[in-house]
């Protein structure tokens, strides 16, 4: 089929016409003008307000005019009518893994690719807490409108269902997404350490014991560790507060100065954001002890090395006297003086 333009019209103005008037047949620019010979059978006219008719001069009988305007009323009315089409970029939505407590976000596009306006009536899931920024909404044709699909994770789990989307479209009322959510557990710290207890084990009055522990976290957040001490006075740490990243290790170095003698015994205490352990404790034990004078060295026998014991040694030294000859070597020499002096201001055991 041809369609002949009588009034003259320019290109665009026709093409303008064919497509408001939904013409899928082509149309002959200036088909008024004298030398626009062919055979009338060929073709249908239509008049500038948009009529379907014939020429009004030609050699065409009136049973082939009948006969041709049926043929185009049965071809226009093929012509379909305006609808709306409705048209999802994506076929299902993933929100893949997400940390509960957190909240997932996804989008998608609804695009009218119909020739109507396109009207959505409602946007809804099976999955539930699944919300829509906007459910209700018109499209005209070519365009389009993006929806923002929100989940407030809360409890961990796989979530599966169906996004439904309600519309005008004749062909399409509702369109269906697959949905998909994967919430795992939130991220934690973990606190780990190696020891079990700290034993200094046996030290000498008025020395310095030291010992160290390590501090781990195993988890996936960071460790906050706030605070560590002890119920034995005169403990100390360094560092006492830190923070690790997961992975992450902190060596503290435990320091004991001590005094008198005895026995000395505890518990250490780490507190840290560990959600399963906000206390971590180690038991913690320490002997001190006096160191003891060589018995050989307290001469007057009083249990005890001190200045009479020194006056005594003067007296014999450079002597023979087996009772101040420390070393045994037969003479109260300067070896025997050494060895009295590492025991001066002790005392000895028993």
């Amino acid at each position: 089929m041809l369609g002949l333009d009588l009034w003259g019209g320019s290109q665009s103005q026709v093409e303008g016409f064919r497509a408001s008037g939904g013409i899928t047949f082509p149309m002959l620019l200036n088909a008024s003008r004298n030398d626009a010979t062919a055979s009338y059978e060929n073709f249908v006219v239509i008049g500038p307000n948009g009529t379907v008719a014939l020429p009004a001069t030609g050699n065409l009988s009136s049973s082939s005019v009948d006969r041709v305007k049926a043929k185009v009323n049965e071809l226009l009315a093929q012509i379909p009518p305006p609808a709306p089409a409705i048209t999802v970029q994506q076929t299902a939505i993933d929100f893949g893994t997400i940390d509960a407590g957190q909240t997932g976000e996804q989008a998608i596009t609804i695009t009218n690719t119909g020739t109507a306006t396109l009207e959505i009536t409602g946007i809804e899931s099976d999955v539930s807490g699944l919300t829509f920024d906007t459910t209700m909404f018109t499209l005209e044709p070519n365009s389009s409108q993006t929806v923002t699909i929100t989940f407030p994770s809360s409890t961990e789990g796989t979530f599966s269902g169906n996004i439904t989307i309600s519309s005008n479209d004749p062909d399409r009322a509702t369109q269906t997404l697959s949905v998909s959510i994967i919430v795992q557990p939130p991220p934690v710290p973990a606190i780990s350490v190696p020891q079990t207890a700290v034993d200094f084990g046996t030290i000498d009055a008025g020395q310095t014991g030291q010992q160290t522990i390590t501090i781990q976290n195993t988890g996936t957040a960071p460790l906050e560790i706030t605070g560590i001490e002890s119920d034995v006075s005169g403990l100390t740490f360094e560092p006492s507060m830190f923070t690790l990243d997961p992975n992450g290790s902190q060596t503290v170095t435990i320091t004991f100065p001590s005094s008198a003698e005895g026995t000395f015994s505890g518990n250490i205490s780490i507190s840290n954001n560990d959600p399963n352990s906000a206390t971590q404790i180690l038991p913690v034990s320490i002997i001190v002890k006096v160191d003891s004078a060589n018995p050989k060295a307290d001469f007057n026998g009083d249990k005890q090395v001190n200045i009479t014991d020194f006056l005594l040694f003067v007296e014999a030294f450079g002597s023979a006297n087996s009772q101040f000859d420390i070393d045994g070597d037969g003479v109260v020499g300067i070896t025997d003086f050494l060895l009295f002096v590492e025991s001066f201001g002790k005392k000895v055991d028993g």
